[in-house]
C-alpha cells in the first residue's frame, strides 16, 4: 500500500488515483488506422520485403544494361624499330531485342608504314568506316541470355511486389488482431 509522509493512504484514494489517471490515459486512445500506419512503417518483416524488392527492381535495371549503347577504343603503335605505324579505332554498337539484333558503326584511322602481315590496319588517308547490322536467323532469335535474363529479372520483381503485399496483409491482419485483443482485454 503507498504511503505518503509516513502515512498510509486510503484504499478508496488510490482507486480514485488509479481512475484518474486510467481516464487520462483514456483521452487519447489508441485508433486502429494508427496500429496499421505503425506496422506498415516499421514492422522488420515489411522492411525486409522492400528491401527484396528494390534488389529485384535493381536486377531488372542491370538486366536491360545489355541493350545500352556501348562504345569502345582501339590503338595500336610501335614504340620504336623499323615500323612507325599507328590505329586508332572507335566502335559504336547496340543491341536490340527483336531477332537477337545488333547494330554496329565503327571508324579506323592509320598513319605510318606497318609490315605485310599487319596490313589489314592500313587505312587511306580519309580512313575507314563500317556500318552493319546483324541479327539471328535460327539461333538464338526468338530467345537468347540476355533476353531472357531480362524477362526472368522482370518476372522476380512482380513475384518481390506480390510477396510485398501478402507480407503487408498477414503483418497488418495479426497487428489488429492483436490491437482488438488488447481493446477487449481493457487496453
Amino acid at each position: 500500500m503507498p504511503r505518503v509522509e509516513g502515512h498510509r493512504l486510503p484504499r478508496c484514494l488510490v482507486l480514485l488515483l488509479l481512475i484518474v489517471a486510467g481516464s487520462a490515459q483514456a483521452e487519447r486512445a489508441l485508433a486502429p488506422r494508427e496500429v496499421l500506419e505503425a506496422s506498415a512503417q516499421h514492422f522488420p518483416a515489411i522492411l525486409e520485403a522492400l528491401a527484396q524488392r528494390r534488389a529485384a527492381a535493381g536486377d531488372v535495371l542491370a538486366s536491360q544494361g545489355a541493350f545500352d549503347v556501348v562504345f569502345s577504343a582501339d590503338g595500336l603503335g610501335w614504340a620504336g624499330g623499323f615500323y612507325d605505324g599507328r590505329v586508332l579505332e572507335g566502335k559504336a554498337s547496340r543491341r536490340f531485342r527483336p531477332l537477337g539484333a545488333e547494330v554496329y558503326g565503327s571508324y579506323g584511322l592509320s598513319r605510318g608504314d606497318f609490315p605485310v602481315y599487319q596490313d589489314e590496319n592500313f587505312t587511306s588517308r580519309g580512313g575507314k568506316a563500317k556500318v552493319g547490322v546483324v541479327f539471328s536467323l535460327l539461333r538464338d532469335r526468338l530467345i537468347d541470355d540476355a533476353r531472357f535474363a531480362e524477362r526472368d529479372a522482370r518476372i522476380a520483381l512482380e513475384a518481390a511486389d506480390l510477396e510485398v503485399l501478402l507480407t503487408r496483409i498477414g503483418v497488418q491482419q495479426r497487428a489488429l488482431v492483436a490491437y482488438w485483443r488488447w481493446v477487449k482485454t481493457g487496453h
